[in-house]
C-alpha cells in the first residue's frame, strides 16, 4: 500500500469512529478529538473503530483492554 493510500485509510477510520459517537448520541471532547488526530497507527485505528461501537464514553476507547 503507498504512504497516500495510508493516509487516506487513517482518516477515514478517524472519520468512521467519530461518525459512530455521532450516531450513537456521545460527544467527543477535544481531548479525544486531538489524541485521534495524532495518531497514525493504522491497526489502532481500526481497534479503537471496533470499540468506539460498545464504550460508554470516547475516553474509554484509549482504557487498556
Amino acid at each position: 500500500m503507498s504512504s497516500y493510500e495510508e493516509s487516506v485509510r487513517v482518516s477515514l477510520e478517524r472519520s468512521v469512529i467519530l461518525r459512530l459517537f455521532f450516531w450513537r448520541g456521545i460527544d467527543v471532547s477535544g481531548s479525544v478529538l486531538r489524541r485521534l488526530q495524532e495518531t497514525d497507527d493504522l491497526a489502532q485505528l481500526k481497534d479503537w473503530r471496533e470499540r468506539a461501537c460498545h464504550v460508554a464514553t470516547p475516553e474509554d476507547l484509549f482504557a487498556a483492554g
